[in-house]
């Protein structure tokens, strides 16, 4: 999953290009080359080498990460680069969420494509937080930009997953669709203390409501089958 800055606009950049040509080659990699599994970051890697070699004038940044289960073992590996993100409910309750990583508030690390002459953030894919973990039957695996991290709290999270205990692929399409719907009414919901508005407070920055943004989310549940 990635999700482009959107600060780009201001120079006339469609944010979406970067993340969607990212994600692109990180799956040719994966279909055409990829035979380790526990190498994620591998994966990042190959996609954004192949993004800069294949568009030399694209411009943009974008958050990444990659999950990748290994069905011999039921390992699960990761690389987060940024604040997009990924987290594990076991039981009702979440075991593990991904790190943030920010050079400050609200400027995540970043896959870059600069224009010459002009400072801009940017980051490696060889600087993205790395975990693994062996993973369990019925497992719920939530992959999301930070539209979600940031207006849904976790236990509003756990209120939607936890309401069904039956998670074939209809009831993980709903459980996707009321996050989403979750995330986008409370964005937009001025008064809600969100959870942006509570981080920022920390770092010395009054602000109160959601916050609109890309939201994309994807919502797994782990089957024993190793």
């Amino acid at each position: 999953i990635a999700d482009g800055v959107g600060g780009w606009k201001q120079y006339g950049v469609d944010p979406s290009l970067f993340p969607r040509v990212l994600m692109k080659n990180c799956e040719r990699y994966v279909k055409d080359c990829c035979t380790d599994s526990a190498f994620p970051k591998k994966i990042l890697q190959a996609g954004y080498d192949d993004l800069i070699s294949e568009n030399p004038h694209l411009l943009g940044s974008s958050t990444a990460c990659i999950t990748v289960v290994d069905k011999n073992t039921g390992m699960l590996y990761s690389a987060n680069l940024g604040d997009s993100g990924f987290l594990i409910i076991r039981n009702h309750s979440v075991i593990h969420q991904s790190k943030e990583q920010q050079h400050y508030f609200n400027a995540p690390y970043q896959l870059a494509c600069h224009m010459s002459g002009q400072s801009f953030l940017g980051n490696r894919p060889s600087e993205a937080d790395e975990f693994s973990i062996l993973i369990k039957d019925n497992d719920i695996i939530i992959m999301a930009t930070d539209g979600l991290f940031d207006n849904v709290t976790e236990k509003q999270i756990l209120d939607v997953t936890n309401s069904s205990n039956n998670h074939n692929a209809i009831n993980l399409q709903n459980i996707t669709n009321r996050l989403v719907d979750r995330a986008r009414k409370l964005s937009e919901d001025r008064h809600y203390m969100s959870p942006f508005a509570r981080k920022a407070r920390t770092h010395g920055i009054y602000a109160k409501g959601g916050k609109p943004d890309d939201i994309t989310i994807i919502v797994a549940c782990v089957k024993q089958c190793f």
